[in-house]
């Protein structure tokens, strides 16, 4: 159940919003929703990308650091000032 509605909500909802826009302008009020999905879907999707890109980018230079004994150098240093 969305949102808490039951089925005759749901067609009571439905036949104010066909009276209030009437029948030539609710197709294109659904486009106008549906594009705004896709638009928002694929923006979200984006940022997933980077997020993904940017975490395995540290992971590599993380890796990269440790492996010519950088890591455990910096650690001790980190220590030490604590």
């Amino acid at each position: 159940m969305a949102f808490g509605f039951q089925g005759n909500e749901w067609i009571i909802i439905l036949v104010a919003i066909l009276l209030i826009f009437g029948p030539k302008k609710l197709p294109e009020l659904a486009r106008g929703i549906g594009r705004a999905l896709y638009e928002f879907k694929r923006a979200s999707q984006g940022l997933l990308e980077e997020e993904e890109e940017e975490r395995s980018t540290s992971g590599r230079a993380k890796t990269a650091v440790e492996k010519m004994g950088g890591g455990e150098e910096a650690e001790k240093k980190a220590e030490a000032k604590a």
